[in-house]
């Protein structure tokens, strides 16, 4: 496995979150807490910049909003077993859960 380099330009996640099996999950997040909370899921080969003009909309609507990236994609780890099925992505939420 290689090192990913960063593209230029491309942000720093917020902050990153525990997964699942020790899989660091990386988050934008907007709004402030206490407010009602709303993750955001991609779809397969994007990652959370997707979310970031509906993250920006929904907080300015009264929402905390995370937007995160799944595992092997954008800024989160892989996975070093190669578990990138669905129940390890539902674990992976369950853990972000969790933390927040």
């Amino acid at each position: 496995m290689t090192v990913r380099k960063r593209l230029p330009g491309t942000p720093e996640p917020d902050l990153v979150l525990p997964g699942s099996d020790g899989v660091r999950i990386a988050a934008d997040c907007w709004g402030r807490e206490g407010d009602p909370l709303v993750l955001l899921l991609h779809g397969g080969g994007q990652t959370r910049h997707a979310w970031k003009g509906t993250g920006e909309a929904l907080s300015a609507a009264g929402f905390h909003t995370y937007s995160l990236d799944a595992r092997g994609h954008g800024d989160s780890d892989w996975a070093s077993d190669g578990d990138y099925e669905q129940d390890g992505m539902v674990n992976d939420l369950a853990s972000v859960v969790e933390a927040l």
